[in-house]
């Protein structure tokens, strides 16, 4: 055997084990990083992980993340843990959710960011219909149709209205902003946008409304949005949550009027093309108005 024919056998082997592992990087690469603030959800966390564990998009994983809980929640967790190597779980000190999402961006390799919460329930198939939908459009975000808010059996619960007015596919930013864009557990994020624009949480106080800082960022930013009716989120209303248990406080009402005029700032200080800004600072000013007219009668600030 010469050796001009050694050589191009060994480079064809080499050309064949690089194809072959650049596919098996490609192929298993983490598609969706699911971040889940978890405490004192004991009672309903099993199901949540239920859930996640039935995911069919298979190169995903699960960042939980126990924000210094005082129940049972950690050991639930290391448990599922144990069986299922998706599950990657971190503690902390109690942060407030804000923080805790903003950890687990910190911390997710995946191509596209989602977030659940840890008392939520979603399909088999929800990250996968999203991932594909995203994928389909290279999308910066891709969000679902089809909420379920319950409170007992999740099956019997009622449909809500998130995209009532759009074609499902594919939608502008404008568009994007003019719907219920507010809570972030409908959506995947490409990580690369979150970071190219350090899209966060809101962290300095805990809030009612904090996910509309990071949504308000992602409307501002996204140059390409995916919708599908094909993934279902069945969102609990918990007696027992933060949403149902926080009384809104004189204090906590003035700092409610801040966080809205730090966004209307955010908005101002973005440079945005003006039909962009007159939109947000529309339904900015709108949302404001709900909010005084929902919590400042009993401060006589209507």
């Amino acid at each position: 055997m010469g050796k001009k024919c050694f050589w191009a056998i060994l480079l064809g082997i080499a050309i064949i084990l690089a194809s072959s592992l650049l596919y098996m990087v490609q192929n298993h690469r983490i598609k969706v990083s699911v971040v889940v603030p978890v405490y004192n959800t004991e009672k309903y966390l099993s199901q949540c992980l239920d859930s996640l564990k039935k995911q069919t998009l298979n190169e995903i994983e699960f960042i939980l993340i126990d924000d210094g809980s005082t129940d049972a929640s950690l050991e639930i967790m290391r448990r599922y843990a144990a069986d299922d190597k998706r599950f990657k779980i971190y503690t902390q000190v109690n942060s407030g959710v804000g923080k805790t999402r903003n950890r687990g961006i910190e911390l997710a390799e995946g191509e596209y960011v989602g977030f659940v919460d840890s008392d939520d329930i979603i399909s088999p198939n929800y990250f996968e219909k999203l991932y594909n939908k995203a994928h389909q459009y290279d999308a910066d975000v891709a969000v679902i149709s089809n909420v379920i808010k319950f409170t007992g059996n999740y099956q019997e619960g009622m449909e809500l209205p998130i995209w009532p007015y759009v074609h499902l596919g594919y939608l502008n930013n404008l568009s994007f902003l003019m719907g219920n864009a507010g809570q972030q557990w409908d959506k995947i994020y490409k990580k690369e946008f979150l970071l190219k624009y350090n899209i966060l949480c809101w962290e300095s106080y805990k809030l009612l409304y904090e996910d509309e800082w990071f949504s308000s960022q992602v409307a501002m930013y996204a140059k390409s949005v995916a919708i599908t009716d094909e993934a279902i989120y069945f969102y609990r209303f918990n007696p027992e949550g933060i949403t149902a248990t926080v009384k809104m406080t004189y204090d906590q009402y003035l700092k409610g009027l801040e966080f809205y005029d730090a966004l209307i700032n955010m908005i101002k200080n973005a440079h945005l093309e003006m039909e962009q800004t007159v939109l947000f600072e529309y339904r900015l000013h709108e949302k404001i108005r709900w909010f005084k007219k929902t919590y400042g009668y009993a401060y006589g600030d209507i």
